[in-house]
């Protein structure tokens, strides 16, 4: 569905995604582990065409995305889902869901997308017409996840969506990417060290400096004790 072939991602001078190759089947789920700073956020963006790479390929579904721009990309179904929320906080949670409907392709599923993120997230239902800018940490993490459900997307790419929260949210949150991906959705998720990540992936990778280090099944690292030290210092 989803691969890169020797992605490349420079600022200015600074190689921060070097030579990546990773694959994302349809309907799969996908966790990406690693430090802060070592080039996660920029593959995700790279990916979505927030950021043109340098060198490589991003292909989806056979057609070349790196050769997009970033609406043509959103019309084929790849949604970024952001670490750091990119809310309208002036705008109701209502009208933040209904931002997420701007691409065409997902106008005619409104109703339904927005049936499924109510179910999905029930207290969104009971404040939509709450200020985005009033929200807890949980409420609006929810949020962004829900306003990208209503993009109808095909692949969402989800940075850090356990950021900041407290662990029954965290939870919650997997919990509800785990359902997303039920739905027929691929999802590639960044996290930097947290096991129920992992636990819920089809596979997982780890990136170091920018470099795929390692490719398994979940199953692979829990089962190797130098793999858990890796992965989550334990």
């Amino acid at each position: 569905m989803l691969n890169t072939k020797n992605l490349y991602t420079s600022y200015g001078e600074l190689s921060v995604v070097k030579d990546v190759n990773i694959n994302v089947e349809k309907g799969e789920l996908i966790s990406l582990f690693g430090p802060n700073g070592h080039g996660k956020t920029t593959l995700l963006k790279t990916i979505c065409g927030l950021i043109k790479p340098k060198s490589g390929e991003v292909n989806f579904n056979g057609s070349r995305l790196d050769r997009m721009d970033i609406c043509e990309i959103v019309e084929r179904g790849i949604v970024y889902v952001p670490e750091d929320r990119n809310l309208f906080t002036e705008m109701t949670v209502m009208e933040n869901l209904i931002m997420g409907t701007n691409p065409i392709r997902a106008r005619d599923s409104m109703k339904e997308n927005l049936d499924y993120v109510f179910q999905l997230f029930p207290k969104l239902e009971r404040i939509k017409d709450q200020l985005a800018g009033t929200l807890s940490g949980g409420e609006a993490r929810m949020l962004t996840v829900g306003r990208g459900i209503m993009s109808n997307p095909e692949f969402m790419a989800i940075d850090e969506p356990s950021l900041g929260l407290a662990p029954n949210l965290r939870v919650e949150v997997f919990n509800s990417i785990k359902e997303i991906q039920k739905r027929g959705v691929s999802v590639f998720m960044v996290e930097q060290s947290t096991s129920m990540a992992a636990e819920i992936a089809d596979r997982v990778y780890l990136m170091e400096e920018g470099q795929i280090v390692y490719e398994g099944e979940p199953s692979e690292v829990f089962s190797d004790s130098k793999l858990k030290q890796v992965f989550f210092g334990l």
